[in-house]
């Protein structure tokens, strides 16, 4: 179950065999899951939803600067 590592590993075989967490992004609801994957390297975008305080983005454009900023960041292309 997320946010094992086991899972996240998995995913991103299935994208690329090998392919290193800091070349991928995770995008969830769930503030654990942002932990985890932030742990191991990769860049998370918490969504916020319906009556949450917190939370990185609430839509899909405002997750457009955030991915372009995870884009300009060396080493993740």
């Amino acid at each position: 179950m997320k946010p094992d590592e086991k899972i996240f590993r998995t995913a991103i075989d299935k994208i690329q065999k090998g392919l290193s967490y800091q070349k991928a992004i995770f995008i969830t609801e769930e503030k654990q899951h942002t932990t985890a994957v932030r742990k191991l390297g990769m860049m998370a975008i918490k969504l916020k939803v319906a009556e949450e305080e917190n939370g990185e983005a609430n839509s899909l454009l405002e997750m457009i600067p955030l991915i372009q900023l995870f884009v300009l960041i060396p080493g993740s292309q």
